[in-house]
């Protein structure tokens, strides 16, 4: 049979890889904006009584519950956060471009990880010079003299997800949703989902502050 002939059947599938969405950055903005508010908001829901390690449990549910946080988190996964247009939307914020490269790996990181990236997110998008100064990590570092062992926020999130650890008993389908966008993203951006390095493409576009103190 000839290929086109209309008897032919073919065994074989395409599958389109990288081929991430592309950048509205007036959507984007106001995303990024939103998501903000959130965290904000997520992080006094949090604190209210509880110690160190509870906290941050909490603030994991909290975060990866939340319907504006989720969106956002999976869009950056499926953005080109290192093209010439993403660094020129942020260009004069290097910390939250910084932030937002690394957040888009959240799949991959330990949740501790995200959790701190996001708390540093909402600093640094009102000041961003205090967000490079502040010694945020210690909050949200791993005390090994605790006697409060997390099982969850130091899982890398996929794992946590994959394992019911997050959302084990989940009737509003949360679960699920992130499931289904791990398989999607396997296909358009594998590096979201696997260990990799976050600086293992570019465009060749560089971007310094005033003093070139901080480059991206």
């Amino acid at each position: 049979f000839h290929p086109k002939s209309p008897n032919f059947i073919t065994m074989s599938k395409q599958i389109n890889y990288y081929e991430l969405d592309e950048l509205d950055a007036a959507a984007f903005t106001q995303t990024l904006e939103a998501s903000i508010i959130s965290i904000k908001s997520a992080v006094n829901e949090a604190c209210k009584g509880e110690s160190n390690s509870a906290f941050l449990d909490k603030l994991a549910a909290i975060v990866f519950s939340d319907e504006t946080l989720s969106k956002f988190l999976l869009l950056l996964a499926r953005l080109p956060v290192f093209s010439r247009d993403f660094e020129e939307l942020l260009k004069n914020n290097l910390e939250v471009l910084s932030i937002l490269k690394k957040l888009k790996f959240f799949v991959n990181l330990k949740i501790r990880e995200t959790l701190y990236l996001l708390v540093k997110l909402s600093i640094a998008s009102v000041d961003e010079e205090g967000a490079v100064k502040m010694d945020l990590a210690r909050y949200f570092a791993a005390d090994p003299k605790s006697s409060e062992v997390s099982q969850v926020v130091d899982l890398k999130f996929k794992n946590a997800i994959r394992e019911k650890l997050l959302f084990g008993d989940d009737p509003n389908g949360k679960r699920d949703e992130y499931l289904e966008e791990f398989e999607r993203l396997e296909k358009i951006e594998p590096h979201a989902i696997y260990p990799t390095s976050i600086y293992r493409q570019s465009d060749g576009c560089t971007v310094a502050g005033k003093d070139s103190q901080k480059i991206e």
